[in-house]
C-alpha cells in the first residue's frame, strides 16, 4: 500500500508547483512583474510562503522556470540551425524567417511581451543572466555570419538588433494601446503583412551591400598590387644588399618609386567618392606597405633609413584621411618600436608620480601592462591599439600633473578608459571583497551598493576598450556586484547555498581554525585567507549543521579553549600515521 501513496505524493508535488507556475503568470499579466513577491504568489495559491522554498529552493528559482517556460527564443536557436559551411543565401534566408517568426509569436504571446517589458524596465539579475543565455545562443549564429560581414562597412548584428528591437516596440505599442507607428499598425493583417516584407528586404539589402563592398574590395586590390610591384621588387633588392651587393643607385631608386607610389594614391584617395571606399583603398593598400616596411626593417637600427621610407610613405597616405583608418590594419614593426618607447617614457614618469603619491604596488603593474604589451609582445600591434593607447596615457598624464594621486581616482580613471583587462578586474573584486569581509549582511550591501553607485557615475573618457573582445569593466563590475547583492540577499533569508556542503562535528570556530591551519602549513595553496574562508563558509557547516558566520573566522590571537579540542585529534591522526610509516 506504500506505492500508491507514494505516487499520490508526487502527483500532489507536481500539481503544487504547476500551480505555482500558473501563478506567476497571472500575476505577472495581472500586476506587473513588481508583484512577483513571495507572499503575494503564495496568497494566490492559498498556501504558506515556505511552500516556494520547499518546491523550488526559492523565488528565484520558481520565476528562472516560468521564464524557461515561456521564453520562445531557446526552441527558436534549437530548430534554426545550420551548418558551419552553409552557403550566404542559406544563412541570409534563415535570419529571415527567424526575425519574422519572432514577430508573429511575440505578437500573439501576451506572457513574453510582459516578459520582455520587464527585462527592459527592470535591473534584475535574473532577467539579466536569462537574457545573457538567450545572446550566448543568439552568438553562435552570428558566428556564422561574421566571416561574410567581417571586411565590409555592414553590421549585421547591428541590423538585427534594430529588427529585433523595433518589432518589440511595434508588438508593445499595438497590444497595450492599439497605436500605430509610423503609420502602420500591425493590428491590421495588411500592415503585419507589411512589416514582414521590409524584414526580408532589410535583411536582404544588408547581404549585398557587404557583397558590393567585397566587389569593390576586389577591385581596389587588383589595381593595387599592380602599382606595388615595383615597389616590392626594390625592397627586396635593398634586402639583398645586405648579404651581397645591392644593385646601383639602390637606394635612390627606391625613394623615387616610394615617391611615385605616393602619388599615385594620393591621387586615387581624392577620387574616392565615400567612406566604404576609402576605408577599404587605406585597408588593401596599408596590409602591403606594411609588409614591405616590416621586410626593411632591421632590429637593432637605430636609423632603419630604408623602412622609414615606407613609414613616411604611409603617414603621408593617413593624415588626410585618418579619421578613416580602418583600426584592424596592422602596424609596422618600426612604428610600434618608436612608438611605444616614446609611450614607454611617458609612463616612466607618470609611475614615478603615481609612485610618490602611494599607490598600491601592485595596482601601478597592472597599469603598466598595457605599455609592456605594446611594446615587447609577439602579438601583432593594429591601429585600434595604438588609438588607444594614446588616450590611455594622456588621461593618465593629466591625473599625474594633479600632484598627489589617490587611489581612488586612479581606479575611476582606468575604468572610465576602459581598461577591462582580467588582471584589474580581479584586483577590483579582491578590494571589495576585503570590504565586506567581516561584515554583517546589511553592511555587506551598504559596501556593495556604494560601489554600484560610483561605477555608474564613472565618467567614461572614449568608447574604446583595452580589450575589445571582452565587456567594458563598468559592466563586468556591476555584474559582479548583482551576484554578490543577490547572495547576500539568500543569506539574509538563510537560504542554504551549497546543498552539497560537508558537515562537521566541529564548532563552527574549531572548524575555521582547523582550515587556517592547514593553511598555514601549506596543505591549500590559498595564499588570500579572506578567500579561504569564503570557500570554507561555503563547504562546510558546523556542529548541528549550522552555516558558519563572520564571527566563526576570529583574528590572531585565539582564545585557547577555543582551540584546544583539536588537539586530540591532530595526535590521533599522528599516532595513525607513525604506525602506518614504522
Amino acid at each position: 500500500m506504500a506505492t500508491p501513496r507514494k505516487n499520490h505524493k508526487v502527483r500532489d508535488a507536481e500539481a503544487t508547483k504547476r500551480r505555482l507556475i500558473e501563478v506567476v503568470g497571472l500575476i505577472l499579466q495581472e500586476q506587473g512583474h513588481h508583484a512577483l513577491r513571495t507572499n503575494n504568489i503564495a496568497r494566490f495559491v492559498g498556501r504558506n510562503k515556505n511552500v516556494i522554498r520547499h518546491h523550488f529552493l526559492g523565488l528565484n528559482n520558481l520565476k528562472r522556470k516560468y521564464i524557461s517556460e515561456k521564453d520562445y527564443w531557446m526552441p527558436f536557436f534549437e530548430r534554426f540551425q545550420v551548418s558551419d559551411s552553409a552557403p550566404a543565401t542559406e544563412l541570409k534566408e534563415m535570419f529571415v524567417q527567424l526575425m519574422q517568426e519572432n514577430l508573429r509569436f511575440f505578437f500573439e504571446d501576451r506572457e513574453m511581451q510582459k516578459i520582455i517589458l520587464w527585462q527592459i524596465s527592470d535591473e534584475d539579475v535574473l532577467i539579466r543572466n536569462i537574457s545573457d543565455e538567450r545572446e550566448a545562443e543568439g552568438e553562435k549564429l552570428f558566428r556564422l555570419t561574421d566571416k561574410f560581414f567581417s571586411d565590409t562597412d555592414v553590421n549585421f548584428r547591428a541590423v538585427i538588433g534594430l529588427l529585433l528591437g523595433g518589432s518589440y516596440y511595434m508588438v508593445l505599442q499595438a497590444n497595450s494601446i492599439k497605436s500605430k507607428v509610423s503609420g502602420i499598425d500591425i493590428n491590421d493583417q495588411r500592415g503585419m503583412e507589411e512589416v514582414n516584407r521590409t524584414i526580408a528586404q532589410v535583411i536582404s539589402w544588408a547581404w549585398k551591400a557587404a557583397q558590393e563592398t567585397q566587389t569593390q574590395e576586389v577591385k581596389t586590390s587588383s589595381i593595387m598590387n599592380h602599382e606595388f610591384e615595383n615597389l616590392k621588387r626594390l625592397a627586396t633588392e635593398r634586402v639583398a644588399g645586405e648579404i651581397g651587393t645591392p644593385g646601383p643607385e639602390s637606394r635612390v631608386a627606391l625613394y623615387e618609386e616610394v615617391k611615385r607610389v605616393e602619388r599615385i594614391m594620393l591621387d586615387h584617395l581624392l577620387g574616392l567618392s565615400n567612406e566604404t571606399q576609402i576605408k577599404t583603398y587605406l585597408k588593401i593598400s596599408m596590409f602591403t606597405l606594411v609588409r614591405v616596411c616590416d621586410q626593411l626593417y632591421r632590429h637593432g637600427d637605430l636609423l632603419n633609413e630604408d623602412a622609414n621610407l615606407l613609414m613616411e610613405l604611409m603617414d603621408a597616405i593617413r593624415m588626410p584621411v585618418a579619421e578613416y583608418v580602418p583600426e584592424s590594419i596592422v602596424l609596422p614593426k618600426l612604428f610600434v618600436n618608436n612608438e611605444g618607447l616614446r609611450l614607454k617614457e611617458k609612463w616612466n614618469h607618470v609611475l614615478a608620480e603615481f609612485r610618490r603619491s602611494g599607490i598600491d604596488h601592485t595596482l601601478l603593474e597592472i597599469v603598466g601592462i598595457p605599455f609592456k604589451r605594446f611594446l615587447y609582445s609577439m602579438l601583432k600591434m593594429h591601429w585600434a591599439d595604438f588609438k588607444y593607447l594614446r588616450k590611455y596615457i594622456a588621461v593618465l598624464e593629466e591625473l599625474a600633473a594633479e600632484g598627489s594621486v589617490s587611489e581612488e581616482e586612479l581606479v575611476h580613471d582606468l575604468i572610465g578608459l576602459g581598461f577591462n583587462h582580467v588582471r584589474f578586474i580581479s584586483w577590483y573584486v579582491l578590494q571589495v571583497q576585503r570590504q565586506i569581509a567581516g561584515k554583517d549582511v546589511d553592511e555587506a550591501e551598504r559596501i556593495l551598493k556604494r560601489h554600484k553607485t560610483v561605477l555608474r557615475q564613472v565618467s567614461l573618457f572614449t568608447n574604446m576598450s583595452f580589450n575589445d573582445a571582452k565587456m567594458h569593466p563598468v559592466d563586468e563590475l556591476l555584474k559582479w556586484i548583482e551576484a554578490e547583492l543577490v547572495l547576500q540577499s539568500e543569506l539574509k533569508c538563510g537560504v542554504d547555498l551549497n546543498p552539497l556542503s560537508l558537515n562537521c562535528k566541529l564548532a563552527g570556530v574549531q572548524l575555521a581554525w582547523w582550515q587556517k591551519l592547514q593553511q598555514k602549513h601549506g596543505v591549500y595553496d590559498e595564499e588570500d585567507e579572506v578567500r579561504l574562508f569564503k570557500k570554507v563558509a561555503f563547504n562546510f557547516k558546523g556542529a548541528g549543521k549550522k552555516r558558519l558566520v563572520d564571527e566563526d573566522f576570529k583574528p590572531d590571537p585565539v582564545e585557547i579553549e577555543d582551540i584546544a579540542p583539536l588537539e586530540s585529534i591532530l595526535t590521533a591522526m599522528l599516532h595513525e600515521i607513525r604506525s602506518l610509516t614504522q
